[in-house]
């Protein structure tokens, strides 16, 4: 597994920011960033599993941010997965920025593990 620079994995460091505010796609990316990679595609590529493993498991949702509210998309976890990857895989620069191709937030499940990171002084 790809180690962060902080004590957690990059996928514990996805989410425990998750657990604490809402995380746009580049704000995953530049989480990705502490994986040591330093190719955009590679980058994307790697913040695009771990995004969806993290969706598939029930941690994570999702969405679009509007009038300072999650709104989740409704659609199937496959769909959202289908869609971040079509939407980033069109996107010219693989180094998105805040607002493009989607925003996450925590299941209650995610979010208690999340915050469990965040308790033993692990996330950075």
């Amino acid at each position: 597994m790809i180690e962060s620079a902080s004590p957690l994995t990059v996928e514990q460091d996805f989410l425990a920011h998750a657990a604490e505010d809402w995380m746009s796609a580049a704000e995953a990316l530049g989480l990705a960033l502490r994986s040591g990679l330093t190719e955009p595609g590679d980058l994307r590529d790697l913040t695009v599993g771990i995004l969806g493993r993290l969706l598939l498991n029930g941690l994570l949702v999702a969405g679009e941010i509007g009038d300072g509210s999650f709104a989740p998309w409704r659609v199937s976890t496959a769909e959202a997965i289908a869609r971040i990857i079509r939407q980033w895989s069109d996107a010219p620069d693989p180094m998105v920025m805040p607002g493009e191709i989607a925003w996450f937030d925590t299941t209650p499940r995610g979010q208690a593990l999340g915050e469990s990171y965040w308790r033993n002084g692990d996330a950075e």
